[in-house]
């Protein structure tokens, strides 16, 4: 029964963050050698499972450009489909319905909600008042 009500949540979460489906979609349409940039011009250097809800994908922020549209698709697809271990333990699978987040490894951080077309990740801070 846990287990269905975190589907449930995580499933909620997918309606307004980017997933991991769709932005392999955004990659796969943009230049390969498009730098991927966070709004603050910090690049992406890795994948894990996000601190705030392990069933879920953190991107990490770095001080520079690090991956562009195709090393970030490269991650992207080897991570999709495959069980990630989350910050205290457990196994979490990854697919294409999985909400992402930007946030360094064991850190939380802003909901990615969209990947614009100049490469910059568009998050929003979940505590925002709309």
């Amino acid at each position: 029964m846990l287990d269905v009500m975190l589907e449930q949540r995580r499933e909620d979460r997918s309606k307004y963050h980017l997933t991991l489906g769709k932005l392999i979609k955004r990659l796969k349409q943009m230049s390969p050698q498009q730098k991927i940039l966070t709004s603050d011009g910090q690049g992406i250097e890795g994948l894990s499972s996000y601190r705030g809800y392990y069933s879920d994908l953190a991107l990490h922020p770095v001080g520079g450009p690090v991956w562009t549209a195709a090393q970030l698709l490269r991650e992207a697809q080897t991570v999709i489909n495959t069980e990630l271990t989350g910050y205290k333990g457990g196994e979490f699978l990854m697919t294409k319905d999985t909400p992402l987040w930007l946030a360094s490894y064991g850190r939380l951080g802003p909901a990615i909600i969209d990947l614009a077309a100049d490469g910059t990740l568009i998050t929003r801070d979940l505590d925002e008042e709309d």
